[in-house]
């Protein structure tokens, strides 16, 4: 049985193979505030986001999710897995955009309605 910590190993050591970084976030006192940040250079800048791990199966909380709808209204992606599988199908579409020599990063506000930030 997959476990969270299992999502969290597997987004670590594939957002590192593509040349990004993954840091722990701590809020005291916040509740509902996403687990980590996922930081990249480059082309993949515009791609740097919150991000939330649940159990297979789980969704995040109201809390969480009202958190996250925060952070999108502030201008900050945020976006929550459940599943290696989620995890690899995000980045293998952002390292697709980011060789793609027509990609543009996208303009205009992320849809803070959408509970996935996809």
């Amino acid at each position: 049985m997959t476990l969270e910590r299992d999502i969290e190993r597997h987004l670590i050591l594939k957002v590192k193979a593509v040349g990004g970084e993954v840091r722990k976030v701590s809020w005291p006192g916040h509740a509902g505030a996403p687990d980590r940040i996922v930081l990249f250079t480059g082309r993949l800048a515009e791609a740097s986001c919150f991000v939330e791990l649940k159990r297979p199966g789980k969704a995040p909380t109201l809390a969480q999710f009202r958190e996250h709808r925060r952070l999108r209204v502030a201008g900050f992606g945020v976006v929550w897995f459940d599943s290696v599988d989620a995890v690899d199908r995000w980045l293998h579409t952002l390292v697709a955009l980011r060789d793609d020599e027509q990609w543009q990063p996208p303009e205009g506000e992320v849809d803070a309605d959408d509970p996935r930030g996809r």
